[in-house]
């Protein structure tokens, strides 16, 4: 997501050091960023969280795939969420990986560069067969509920934290900051 990579950590509270281990291999390392990114990649399911300007929350699915180690989405100006970013870009998207659920904190950024809004509507295609074309540094295409109708402005989700929690014995759960 970053052009860094994230220091990984363990994620442990205070109030959980004097508890049993969680699942996981015994003496665990935390996941692995290229892990988590791979997972993010290919989770189906992927819900926002925004903040309307009264301060109350908003939640919503929405297609999501990730192009250059980056979430991104798509939404139309008029949209709630679309409105909630423009007054405060803070967000968490959420995904269900196959073997990390995967909480993505940080603030939407709008992507208008042609050519990052082309590679965005090719993951689009490759990922839903849903092939929005680009125009003017937006998405246009038919069939997108979730976002409203045409022309969709492209958002790349920055994060400040992610959080990964296993879904399996294969790691244990990991904090990635930026």
């Amino acid at each position: 997501m970053a052009a860094d990579e994230p220091v990984a950590e363990v994620l442990e509270s205070p109030t959980e050091r004097d508890r049993p281990a969680p699942p996981g291999p015994a003496d665990a390392e935390p996941a692995p960023w290229a892990s988590a990114l791979a997972n993010l990649d290919q989770a189906r399911t992927y819900w926002l969280a925004t903040v309307r300007p009264s301060g109350r929350p908003h939640s919503v699915p929405v297609l999501a795939v990730v192009v250059d180690g980056a979430a991104h989405f798509c939404a139309n100006e008029s949209s709630r969420k679309a409105r909630n970013l423009a007054a405060d870009p803070h967000c968490v998207l959420t995904a269900s990986g196959e073997s990390l659920d995967m909480v993505v904190e940080g603030a939407a950024v709008p992507v208008t560069d042609p050519t990052a809004v082309r590679g965005v509507a090719a993951a689009y295609a490759a990922t839903y067969g849903w092939a929005p074309e680009e125009r003017g540094g937006a998405l246009w295409a038919d069939g997108a509920p979730t976002a409203g109708p045409p022309p969709y402005r492209v958002f790349r989700v920055e994060p400040t934290t992610v959080l990964g929690f296993p879904t399996d014995d294969s790691t244990v759960p990991t904090r990635w900051r930026f």
